[in-house]
């Protein structure tokens, strides 16, 4: 390889890099300001009012429906505050994640120039401005929808049992989020398969482990599920 040509390439690396940072800390920084600037609207009070109780006490609230969320969001309010950016840094941090995983899905499907564009067109999304920052489940369950099809992706291209460990994981961390989360795993399924008779890869062996990764998920999900005194399957949110 010619001395100009490696010149070119570290120059595209570097280049990169800046700008991956940069687009990083101009996502958070919206996401900071927002945070600061406006008080809990309503769904938001309702996340610090049940998260201030008791973890142990926290199935009288019967009508939660995001577990997960609550308990953890619970102890990370004794950590940091129950105030709006002391709830509100757990979502930013989850944003910057989504952000971060967002831009090694969109790398792994296409190249580098996709994958910023990726990430500058979801930071600067209006939706994801006003409510990635939210006191809410959103920012996570972004975060782990991502992580869920960046592990997809690249078990599918790598066959590497890590991320097809990754994938049972995450997908029964969504289930915990919200029951409804089973069309997303449902939709990876279809592209999974999709992927696979295409290329016509198929085979017993394959088949077999994704369906044992897919049965872990639901396996995780009922044993958890009993600890949980909620009512999952009433699908009105809060």
């Amino acid at each position: 390889m010619s001395a100009v040509k490696e010149a070119r390439i570290e120059r595209h690396v570097t280049i990169t890099k800046v700008l991956f940072v940069l687009i990083l800390l101009l996502g958070i920084g919206l996401q900071l300001a927002g945070a600061i600037q406006k008080s809990y609207w309503g769904d938001e009070a309702y996340t610090a009012i049940v998260t201030q109780g008791k973890p142990e006490n926290m199935e009288e609230y019967n009508q939660v429906r995001h577990p997960l969320y609550y308990y953890m969001m619970s102890y990370w309010g004794r950590l940091f505050g129950f105030d709006e950016l002391g709830l509100r840094s757990s979502s930013i941090i989850f944003a910057l994640l989504t952000l971060m995983l967002t831009y090694l899905l969109s790398r792994d499907l296409s190249n580098d120039k996709a994958a910023l564009i990726s990430i500058f067109i979801l930071g600067l999304s209006p939706l994801f401005v006003q409510h990635a920052h939210d006191a809410r489940y959103y920012a996570l369950m972004s975060c782990l929808a991502v992580l869920v099809a960046l592990s997809v992706n690249r078990y599918i291209n790598t066959g590497k049992f890590w991320y097809l460990t990754l994938y049972s994981f995450a997908g029964a961390l969504m289930l915990y989020m919200a029951f409804t989360c089973i069309v997303f795993i449902v939709g990876c399924n279809i592209w999974w398969l999709g992927v696979r008779i295409r290329e016509r890869k198929l085979v017993l062996t394959d088949l077999v482990y994704w369906g044992f990764a897919n049965i872990l998920i639901l396996l995780i999900f009922i044993v958890f599920f009993n600890n949980f005194k909620f009512n999952f399957f009433n699908f009105r949110f809060h």
